[in-house]
């Protein structure tokens, strides 16, 4: 089964009925997404898609609160998107949103890296891009422990950072969404995940499958994620039970 981790879209521009998509999706390799997109727009689409969307609303987490989480949460949300920080991530004044993230069962997908801008360098994107590294879930972890992290596009272009924080935490994941990633070379994927031609399934073990692709439309954008994956695990050896 493959899933998604990272996708975007509303079913509210589907052109087709849910059943039919989900069987196209399903034919082309993909059998469900997590969906990360405002609140209502994940819930909509969960309504009319089933089974085949998992919603993770995103949240302004510099005025949201764990009262904001936890309804999210009643609502049927598996996680929360957190993006665009006006502080770092393992700053104190987020921590209670954590908490409540993790009292729920829950996963905190950030992003991580770099993060486009519009072409006007609108307010909205005034961010400090060292306010989203990696490293700061790692302060996350030592204040709220075993908390289920997503790290979304492997805190490109800090590839090495990402790579030591998610083998460090038990708990911690990380996935190659994005435009660029996968355009890196194949042997700089596979020296990262089997050093010396030694597979590290620890490591490899906690990569997930994500495109940040949208969906719902005619056509798919996620071909070439499933290729280079695919690649990557050939490259490495990977056995069946990490393909997973």
């Amino acid at each position: 089964m493959r899933i998604d981790s990272h996708a975007h879209g509303s079913a509210a521009r589907l052109a087709e009925s849910p059943k039919r998509y989900v069987a196209r999706c399903r034919k082309e390799g993909m059998d469900g997404i997590v969906l990360i997109a405002e609140p209502e727009t994940a819930f909509a689409s969960k309504r009319k898609m089933g089974r085949f969307v998992i919603p993770v609303p995103i949240i302004e987490m510099d005025s949201a609160g764990p009262d904001e989480v936890h309804r999210l949460f009643d609502r049927g949300a598996r996680g929360i998107k957190f993006i665009r920080p006006h502080h770092p991530y393992g700053d104190e004044r987020y921590y209670p949103l954590y908490e409540a993230i993790k009292q729920r069962d829950g996963v905190a997908v950030f992003h991580t890296g770099y993060l486009m801008h519009d072409r006007d360098y609108s307010p909205k994107w005034r961010v400090k891009l060292d306010d989203m590294r990696t490293w700061h879930i790692d302060t996350i972890e030592r204040h709220v422990p075993h908390l289920r992290v997503l790290m979304s596009h492997f805190g490109n272009p800090l590839w090495e950072e990402c790579w030591k924080i998610m083998w460090a935490h038990p708990t911690v994941y990380a996935d190659l969404s994005g435009g660029t990633a996968i355009l890196r070379s194949m042997l700089f994927w596979k020296e990262m995940f089997a050093p010396n031609g030694q597979l590290m399934p620890e490591c490899l073990g906690k990569l997930c499958f994500g495109t940040d692709t949208s969906y719902f439309g005619e056509r798919h954008g996620f071909e070439p994620y499933i290729r280079f994956h695919e690649r990557l695990f050939d490259e490495v050896a990977a056995p069946p039970a990490l393909r997973e």
